[in-house]
């Protein structure tokens, strides 16, 4: 759960989520109230349309100082034709929505300092993949006379994020360069173009997009340090408990246009909450493994999707740790990582 370490927040959301919120709790809330004009454009922007999100990224970059800041157009080659007026064609019928290109941009806006997230799964190992959330720190340039950057570094939310290539690329880092900055450079992908036949085209890009907004839909499923939270007017079922609990710890809340009467339920959610509470049963389909039967040997195998997360869960499972053998698949190890800090109790590595 992101608040386990926020009780009091967590206890909040908990109550927020069928409608039982006190007026403590709404006290509480309205303490995280921000007014639009304070400093803190830096701090990611969650909204419930996306054109107010488009509206915003838009307005950053247009108030942030020339030399801040990056336009970089694609690069696009069309394959299967060599024919001059059937390429102009095709190029013209690519659409805007990088959506239906891949992931990547025909315009990437971009601006120094300011949060931006990963498009395409670069390095699914290293954690560099779809969504993953950074800040760009610089624009650097390699190419003598080039008004096309050759490399984006940023940084991370999650400083584990990025090790491998930061060790495969050590050689790009100069002075001034932070060692803890990730090297985002260009990558090439196809998608299928419809005209008068199927066409391939060939985009090269940085697999980046401006991050200082996204829809509060969008950020479902992420976990930020901190978020701008606009409710606007619109009456969304459950919108506010999935904009403020995006958030790990109440402090890190910011709230503009907390809008108290548009928040709304679903009948369905609440109605299958209470089924689960006074009609739900859970069988096991594995037996107690603590409660084996003498002489029996127990070989678990356990998918842990990233050890790193998950090592101090499972020093507590102590099901699992009543096995006589372990064996951790998806643990996304590096070779970085040292063994002692993975070692459970009672078990040989």
């Amino acid at each position: 759960m992101r608040q386990r370490e926020d009780k009091i927040f967590a206890e909040l959301l908990n109550r927020l989520r069928e409608g039982n919120q006190t007026e403590q709790d709404m006290n509480l809330l309205k303490t995280c109230i921000k007014e639009e004009n304070q400093n803190i454009s830096n701090i990611p922007h969650l909204f419930t349309t996306r054109n107010e999100v488009t509206a915003y990224n838009k307005d950053i970059y247009s108030k942030a100082d020339d030399s801040e800041k990056v336009c970089i157009k694609a690069i696009d080659w069309v394959i299967g034709t060599s024919e001059k007026q059937i390429k102009a064609k095709v190029l013209s019928r690519i659409p805007d929505d990088c959506a239906r290109t891949m992931g990547l941009s025909a315009e990437l806006f971009l601006v120094k300092d300011i949060a931006a997230e990963i498009t395409n799964n670069v390095n699914v190992q290293d954690g560099i993949t779809n969504g993953a959330s950074c800040v760009i720190k610089q624009f650097d340039y390699r190419v003598e006379g080039s008004t096309r950057c050759s490399i984006i570094w940023v940084e991370f939310d999650d400083g584990n994020i990025g090790r491998v290539i930061r060790t495969q690329y050590k050689k790009l880092y100069k002075t001034g360069i932070d060692k803890n900055w990730t090297p985002i450079l260009e990558i090439t992908r196809l998608f299928k173009i419809q005209y008068y036949g199927t066409f391939q085209v060939k985009r090269r890009q940085f697999p980046l997009r401006m991050g200082a907004a996204k829809t509060i839909h969008k950020a479902q499923g992420s976990t930020l340090k901190s978020a701008v939270v606009h409710f606007g007017s619109r009456k969304n079922e459950h919108m506010h408990y999935v904009g403020l609990s995006r958030v790990t710890h109440i402090e890190n809340l910011h709230i503009i246009q907390l809008n108290e009467n548009k928040m709304a339920l679903s009948p369905y959610v609440l109605e299958e909450m209470n089924r689960l509470r006074e009609e739900a049963r859970i069988d096991l389909c594995v037996p107690n493994l603590m409660e084996r039967t003498a002489g029996c040997t127990v070989f678990a195998v356990f998918n842990t999707k990233s050890l790193h997360k998950h090592i101090d869960d499972m020093r507590k499972d102590f099901n699992l740790l009543s096995s006589d053998l372990i064996a951790l698949s998806e643990t996304h190890l590096l070779d970085s990582d040292r063994n002692e800090t993975f070692a459970l109790h009672g078990y040989r590595l």
